[in-house]
């Protein structure tokens, strides 16, 4: 009787540990699961305001303007070089 008793409290030491570990693996991977989702939120907030800024700079009246303004305007024949290679 003795060593089943012994033998029961070996299995009982064995299967707390076993209980613990696998409580604090849990918690290590739903903290990590937490920090991914915000990260993802961050990120999806990041690429709306990407696609703003692109469909902001994609307008033609803002590129005329800006072109305008910095005197820009397309070039001749004349100005333009061909570069071959070599």
């Amino acid at each position: 009787m003795n060593k089943l008793n012994v033998l029961l409290l070996v299995l009982v030491v064995a299967s707390a540990f076993a209980l613990v570990t696998l409580h604090y693996e849990n918690r290590v991977v739903f903290i990590a699961l937490i920090q991914a989702q915000q990260d993802g939120h961050r990120l999806e907030e990041e690429h709306a305001v990407l696609i703003l800024e692109q469909a902001k700079f994609g307008n033609h009246h803002v590129i005329q303007a800006a072109a305008t303004k910095q005197k820009l305007h397309v070039p001749s024949l004349a100005e333009t070089k061909m570069i071959e290679k070599e």
